[in-house]
C-alpha cells in the first residue's frame, strides 16, 4: 500500500456497535497527525475483502480469527507507511494530545519498545492496568478467591496497587487497550503470539518486548476506557481466558520462571524507590 503517514491504527470488531466504530474513526481523524486506521472485521456472516475510504482501510476476514491474530494483519498491511503503530480497542475515548504524549515519549530514548497512557474509567477512578507478570495463584486469587483476603492481598500486588500511578515506570505487562509501538520492534518480535485466540495476548506481547526494551507507563497522557467486561456472563468467554491461561503458563514457565521472578523484583524495587 502506498502511504506514507505518521502514525498507523488498528482495531478489531466483532459485531461492533458502529456508533462505537464511528467514535473511534472521528478520534483517530482528530490526532495532529497523519493518520491511518486499520478496521478488522471478525464479524460472521459478512463477505470477506479489503476497502480503502480515506484514511480507513477495512479488512472483512469473513470468520472469527481471534483479537492477536486480527490485529497482526492489520500490522502487516501497515508496515512500511509509517513508523509508529497504535493497538488500541474501540471502547476507548482519548483526545490528540494524550496520543501524541505517547508518540513523543516513544520516540525520545530507542531503549523504549511500547508505552501505554494511565487509563481511567468513566466516572473517573483509576483502571489498575500496570501489572506484574502474573503467578498461576495471582490470577486465581483474582477470579475465584477475590472475596477473601488471601485473594485480595495477592491482587494488589499483581496489579500494583500500592503504588500511585503518577511517575513513569517500566512496566512489563501493559494493557492492550492502548499500546503504542513501533513498526520495526513489533516486526523484531513477531507480533502478536497467534496461538491465544482471546486474552493473554497483550500479556505475551509485553513481556516479549519487555525482554528487549522498556515498556513504558506514561501517566501524563490519559484516556478513558469504558471496559464492558462480558467475562462472568459468557460461557464461551470464560473458556477463552482458560484456554489462554493454560497456553501462555505452559510457554513461559508455570511454578518455575526465573524471568518472572527478576523482572518482578526489579519492578518492585523500581516502584518501591520511586515512592520513598
Amino acid at each position: 500500500m502506498s502511504l506514507s503517514v505518521d502514525l498507523t491504527v488498528s482495531c478489531v470488531l466483532y459485531k461492533t456497535d458502529p456508533a462505537e466504530v464511528a467514535m473511534m474513526r472521528e478520534q483517530v481523524a482528530a490526532i495532529p497527525l497523519r493518520t491511518h486506521l486499520y478496521l478488522v472485521d471478525n464479524s460472521p456472516g459478512l463477505r470477506p475483502g479489503i476497502s480503502t475510504e480515506g484514511d480507513v482501510t477495512t479488512i472483512v476476514t469473513g470468520a472469527n480469527l481471534g483479537y492477536g491474530r486480527a490485529h497482526n494483519i492489520a500490522i502487516r498491511l501497515a508496515r512500511g507507511t509509517a513508523d509508529i503503530h497504535l493497538i488500541a480497542n474501540t471502547d476507548v475515548l482519548f483526545d490528540g494530545g494524550a496520543v501524541l504524549t505517547l508518540v513523543d515519549r516513544l520516540k525520545r530514548s530507542n531503549d523504549i519498545g511500547m508505552v501505554a497512557p494511565r487509563v481511567v474509567y468513566p466516572d473517573g477512578k483509576l483502571q489498575y492496568l500496570c501489572r506484574l507478570l502474573p503467578r498461576p495463584a495471582d490470577l486465581i486469587g483474582k477470579r475465584f478467591f477475590g472475596w477473601c483476603s488471601w485473594g485480595r492481598r495477592r491482587n494488589d500486588e499483581y496489579e500494583l496497587k500500592s503504588w500511585n500511578y503518577a511517575s513513569e515506570a517500566n512496566i512489563p505487562f501493559l494493557s492492550g487497550c492502548f499500546l503504542l509501538s513501533s513498526h520495526d520492534v513489533l516486526e523484531e518480535v513477531g507480533g502478536f503470539d497467534e496461538r491465544y485466540f482471546m486474552y493473554f495476548e497483550d500479556l505475551d506481547l509485553s513481556r516479549r518486548i519487555n525482554s528487549r526494551y522498556k515498556t513504558l507507563f506514561v501517566p501524563n497522557s490519559n484516556i478513558t476506557h469504558l471496559y464492558r467486561s462480558k467475562i462472568s456472563k459468557n460461557k464461551n468467554l470464560t473458556r477463552y481466558l482458560i484456554v489462554s491461561g493454560l497456553r501462555y503458563f505452559s510457554k513461559w514457565g508455570w511454578l518455575f520462571d526465573a524471568h518472572r521472578k527478576r523482572v518482578n523484583a526489579e519492578t518492585l524495587m523500581a516502584i518501591n524507590h520511586a515512592r520513598s
